[in-house]
């Protein structure tokens, strides 16, 4: 749906309700609307004035509106989304009577999209489209995406120099940001699993929501040079290569931790259920105490680390070749790896 700058991106006071009308579940609010704030109809397109004077939902004025956003976004997209795509999109109804943009090849499927090189500034994606996925690449000169479809479950920005995120799909799981410049990171809906940030400068002090699970930074930067903070629910952060100084504090629940390629010189209390660490080629002169669930240990490239803190037995991997840990450590440390067939690298 179309967005007009101003308060609110609205062009006239309760536009925001008018749009609504699109899902053709709030016809009976649209009187009420021109009426309370004195909209004339020549402010709502054909199709949405075809679909008003029924004041009711009906499927086959739907289709008219439908249809007419399907025409508008096959030309808009023709060139960066394969026809093989675009030439199947048709208007459809379900089985529970509901109109819907979908592929006209009779499975019934979500979409998987993938869109390169789109040459407009602003992009729309019909909210009614059913689609799992979508990727969008290389497309230097969109600004603005304003509206994408609701059941969106992965999302895809590669290569996309936009003036601000989109508002994203209250479902959406997974979430990749990468050579995106500089962006605000707001409005991360609570159903997100898994968010990644690649080459990236973050503008604002991002909120995380508390379903996330997976966190991978690589190649950023943030406001302030402060990683925001995690949520209880994580069990993955990966920070990496980042020139972070300081970590937040780790949630109990972390599982995997990787810190790698930064300027740390100390980590926080790790834990109690770690089970993956590393943080090679930092400034560490010290680890700190290691949990017993502990597997996997990369702490090399620390050339100011003289010896390492006491190992558990759990431990199956440790990388901690590049610290200066004396020659009769390592001869140790090489006969306690034969001897619990640990992986070692000294």
């Amino acid at each position: 749906m179309k967005r007009f700058p101003g308060q609110g991106g609205e062009r006239f006071p309760g536009q925001s309700r008018i749009d609504e009308l699109y899902t053709g579940k709030y016809l009976e609010l649209a009187d009420f609307v021109i009426a309370r704030h004195q909209v004339g109809r020549e402010d709502l397109s054909n199709p949405l004035l075809t679909v008003l004077e029924t004041k009711t939902y009906n499927p086959e004025q739907e289709r008219v509106l439908l249809q007419s956003k399907l025409d508008a976004f096959k030309s808009a997209t023709s060139g960066s989304i394969p026809d093989t795509i675009l030439k199947t999109l048709a208007v459809l109804e379900d089985d529970n009577g509901e109109v819907y943009i979908g592929a006209d090849d009779g499975d019934g499927l979500p979409l998987d999209i993938t869109m390169h090189s789109f040459h407009g500034e602003e992009l729309a994606i019909p909210a009614e489209i059913r689609a799992r996925s979508l990727a969008i690449f290389d497309t230097h000169a969109l600004k603005r995406i304003t509206e994408l479809p609701t059941n969106l479950g992965h999302l895809r920005l590669e290569n996309v120099r936009l003036d601000f995120l989109p508002e994203f799909p209250k479902g959406l799981k997974n979430l990749f940001i990468s050579t995106c410049g500089n962006i605000e990171v707001v409005g991360l809906p609570d159903s997100l699993d898994l968010l990644i940030v690649n080459r990236c400068h973050i503008d604002n002090a991002m909120v995380l929501p508390e379903s996330l699970k997976h966190l991978r930074f690589e190649r950023v930067t943030f406001l302030n040079e402060t990683a925001p903070v995690l949520p209880a629910s994580l069990m993955e952060f990966n920070i990496t290569s980042c020139n972070a100084v300081q970590l937040p504090d780790l949630p109990e629940g972390l599982s995997w931790l990787f810190c790698e390629s930064n300027g740390l010189r100390e980590l926080p209390k790790l834990p109690p259920q770690l089970v993956k660490l590393y943080c090679g080629e930092n400034r560490f002169s010290k680890l700190p105490l290691l949990p017993d669930t502990l597997e996997e240990l990369g702490c090399s490239n620390n050339p100011d680390i003289p010896e390492l803190p006491k190992l558990p037995r759990t431990l199956k991997y440790l990388n901690c070749n590049g610290t200066i840990i004396s020659d009769k450590k390592k001869q140790k440390l090489k006969a306690w790896a034969q001897k619990d067939n640990v992986t070692l690298y000294v």
